[in-house]
């Protein structure tokens, strides 16, 4: 299977309908969403097809970035999913934002190995695993918490 590169962008209204199935979310509440001051919306562009395989929807907060939804292709979620974590993980400074959260349902465990193949480190919480990357190891949860991934 070869897979072309890929770029990214802001997401833009014209992108929505093609990025739905990937969320599971609702046209209406995603619109409300992306329409809040400190959501941002990105989708990866296939640069070959111009097809659009993956996309990432966070939330801004002064210290922190979280993921509110996230989705990829799953043909290629091996190749895109990763690569997606990473440029996440690029928007972190020592300046302002030191860590990147995100929710994944219990039973989404494919996405809980990849985030931890990434450095992120997860938390059960009732039926959601935060799933957690800090810019550097200090931080202030305790480390006992955590899991790392696939022991």
């Amino acid at each position: 299977m070869l897979v072309s590169e890929f770029q990214f962008r802001w997401l833009i209204r014209r992108d929505v309908s093609s990025i739905l199935p990937m969320l599971g979310v609702d046209q209406d509440n995603l619109i409300a969403l992306l329409r809040q001051r400190n959501v941002i919306g990105i989708v990866f562009v296939e640069e070959q097809t111009q097809r659009n395989v993956g996309v990432v929807i966070y939330e801004l907060h002064k210290q922190e970035l979280h993921i509110l939804h996230f989705g990829c292709d799953s043909q290629y979620a091996d190749i895109y999913f990763p690569a997606m974590a990473q440029r996440m993980t690029e928007k972190l400074s020592d300046q302002r934002r030191t860590r990147l959260h995100v929710n994944v349902p219990e039973h989404d465990l494919s996405s809980q190995i990849r985030l931890s193949e990434r450095g992120f480190l997860g938390r059960q919480i009732d039926d959601i695993v935060v799933m957690s990357y800090y810019l550097h190891k200090q931080h202030d949860d305790n480390d006992d918490d955590h899991y790392y991934g696939h022991q």
